[in-house]
């Protein structure tokens, strides 16, 4: 067998098995009780994977909760960054242990009218629009 063969055959399986494992959503903006405080949910639904997750960032203090599947809940205060080019911030958390390590990234525009949430752990991302 040919190893340019071999090469191409392999990459093409490690693509497939990557791209088996991001999973879109869509997120929505609800309204929050608290003053000051962004709430967002996101529905994935796709053969593999059903999900619902919530997440709230309180704008004054930094404080993100993230309500995700399987009955875990992230919550901490959040690293902050501003993009300048695009008028995006992010926040940013992370923590946890095996296997519940978990990366979360919120990204904001416009105070919330245009959001992007996304969940990253055990190789699996959810990223909800």
């Amino acid at each position: 067998m040919n190893l340019k063969y071999v090469v191409i055959s392999f990459c093409s399986v490690l693509a497939t098995l990557s791209a088996a494992k991001d999973f879109p959503g869509v997120l929505r903006k609800v309204d929050s009780k608290n003053a000051g405080e962004l709430a967002f949910e996101c529905e994935i639904h796709t053969r593999l994977k059903d999900a619902h997750l919530k997440v709230s960032l309180d704008t004054q203090n930094h404080y993100l909760r993230a309500e995700l599947d399987k009955g875990v809940t992230v919550k901490g205060f959040a690293s902050e960054m501003f993009d300048e080019k695009t008028g995006t911030t992010y926040y940013f958390i992370q923590g946890g242990f095996q296997p519940y390590f978990h990366q979360l990234t919120l990204a904001i525009r416009n105070g919330g009218e245009w959001a992007e949430f996304k969940r990253t752990y055990g190789g699996e991302s959810f990223i909800c629009h």
